[in-house]
């Protein structure tokens, strides 16, 4: 049985090397106006659940057996004023997901090359195969006429 507050509570902050994170736990009548079509909510769906942050925050997940509690993240070293994350950050999920389409370009590649090999072969073996049959039947003729006489 899920354990609302009776309203909304905010976790203390923790990080790793690129992120801040907080977690945020909506109370029960909140959490039912929250929409359920979606799996993250854009920073003005928050705000008018009544959730308050400074800037830069970026709901990005909801715990999964408790998705009354939502995940946020920004950039470590965003200025809470602007939102603006540091100068030079790269977000690591976007370089990973740069690096995924490259894999999947580069396998792409590979598949349609590896097609292109298949019909040659198949290509070759039919004409290897037109060519033998038509031997195939001359020797046959030649065999039968041979025989014939």
């Amino acid at each position: 049985m899920p354990r609302f507050p009776n309203e909304i509570q905010y976790g203390e902050k923790y990080y790793d090397d690129y992120y801040e994170y907080r977690h945020v736990i909506l109370p029960k009548q909140i959490f039912k106006t929250m929409p359920r079509d979606q799996k993250v909510l854009t920073e003005s769906q928050w705000r008018m659940m009544g959730i308050q942050q400074s800037r830069g925050w970026v709901h990005y997940d909801s715990h999964k057996p408790e998705p009354y509690i939502l995940l946020f993240r920004r950039p470590k070293g965003t200025d809470p004023q602007t939102g603006i994350p540091p100068r030079g950050f790269k977000d690591p999920d976007f370089l990973e997901s740069q690096q995924n389409e490259q894999q999947q370009m580069q396998q792409d590649e590979s598949s349609i090359q590896l097609q292109q090999q298949v019909e040659q072969n198949q290509r070759q073996n039919l004409n290897q195969n037109i060519f033998l049959r038509k031997n195939v039947q001359k020797y046959n003729r030649y065999d039968f006429f041979n025989n014939t006489q």
